[in-house]
């Protein structure tokens, strides 16, 4: 299985006393339950994976709110033995509302077990529940696609990994390490941090393989649509979601998504994909004083998209494409493209830095006539804004 950043962070949540249950959140294949069962894997603990999504039976189990009762029906189920030196995974906890609210009993009179859940849509859920929560009874745990120096040592860079790792910007590089870090930056530009599509490159060094991967997580995005369409009808929700991987690092203009519908409809479809965790808002911060978000203009922002594999799929680029993009500065739309994959490239590290907590990025853009400018990336850190 593919190392993850993210186990350290499960390391520190496991060591607690007292341990509240943990919810993982994040877009679709971003690695969820690949993680749970790598850590366990690395702590040598016995897993018991609960799916309530295809586990019908073991929904009602929750409807008691007893853990202990719970457990007697998911070991009698999945004809297991649930201990101390278990840990049991929820996943798909959004289809049993029940299953989220019983967590807060897990906590209060269970805390001896360790307790993770997860689920594809549980965004959803969390922001439209009629139940009681389990407001201080549980942690959230933010997953992203892998980063870049995870995709480093995917591929056995160790040398560079280190070289990465401990690089200060104003100090030199070797040419080898510099010309070598590039060739690997332009094969994440297209495999991405998706863990299915770089494992699947770890493997194989195909890249026609790795877009079989990104066509199927790109078409199961479109087909969680449906889910979706009690709230947003689908074809409203596909043409946010076709216009952002090409329209990245700009302005982003409901009019141009589509003319033909009105911004208020086109607006609640783009909340619905960034609930999902497939699209994020960067919105323009007038950057005057610290908090940023208190200077933002909620109808200025840009998009990034979840992962910038699937945006250069999207895109239909190639290994031989971004090479000419980022050797040849002749033709506008070279240039074009070089930032849009820079920008979603930048965004997504920025976004995976933070794990706890879900980052707010905003940007700065001054427009007067011969007097344009624009910083991509702000970030509030303590008592400072950072421009990147």
């Amino acid at each position: 299985m593919l190392f993850r950043d993210a186990l350290t962070d499960l390391e520190q949540w496991h060591s607690q006393t007292p341990r509240k249950p943990l919810i993982l959140r994040g877009a679709r294949q971003v690695g969820k339950t690949t993680l749970v069962r790598l850590f366990c894997e690395r702590q040598d603990l016995h897993l018991v994976e609960v799916n309530l999504e295809s586990d019908f039976e073991i929904r009602s189990a929750f409807k008691s709110m007893d853990p202990e009762a719970i457990l007697r029906d998911i070991e009698l189920l999945k004809k297991t033995r649930i201990s101390k030196k278990s840990l049991l995974f929820i996943d798909e906890i959004q289809a049993c509302p029940e299953a989220i609210q019983a967590l807060r009993y897990f906590y209060e009179k269970k805390v001896d077990l360790p307790v993770v859940a997860a689920g594809s849509l549980l965004e959803f859920i969390l922001s439209e529940h009629t139940f009681s929560m389990p407001v201080g009874r549980a942690e959230y745990f933010f997953v992203h696609p892998m980063k870049f120096g995870e995709f480093l040592r995917a591929q056995g860079e160790t040398p560079l990994i280190k070289a990465f790792q401990t690089y200060k910007i104003g100090h030199s590089i070797s040419d080898l390490f510099h010309e070598r870090l590039l060739k690997v930056y332009y094969e994440y530009l297209l495999v991405g941090g998706m863990p299915e599509a770089v494992s699947v490159f770890v493997k194989t060094k195909n890249l026609t393989k790795v877009k079989a991967v990104h066509r199927t997580i790109m078409l199961n995005y479109q087909s969680d649509f449906a889910k979706y369409a009690k709230r947003i009808p689908v074809a409203r929700l596909e043409k946010v979601f076709s216009f952002t991987p090409a329209h990245i690092g700009q302005k982003a203009r409901f009019s141009e998504m589509d003319p033909d519908e009105q911004a208020k409809s086109l607006r609640l479809a783009l909340d619905l994909l960034e609930k999902a965790g497939v699209i994020y808002r960067i919105y323009h911060s007038n950057a005057s004083g610290i908090p940023l978000k208190i200077g933002i203009h909620e109808g200025v922002f840009k998009l990034l998209f979840v992962d910038i594999g699937l945006v250069s799929y999207d895109l239909g680029l190639a290994y031989e494409d971004v090479l000419e993009i980022y050797n040849s500065t002749k033709g506008h739309l070279n240039l074009l493209h070089k930032g849009l994959i820079t920008e979603q490239f930048v965004g997504q590290q920025l976004l995976a830095a933070h794990t706890l907590d879900r980052l707010d990025l905003f940007y700065w853009l001054r427009e007067r006539r011969a007097q344009n400018a624009e910083v991509d990336f702000l970030i509030q850190k303590g008592s400072t804004h950072h421009p990147h």
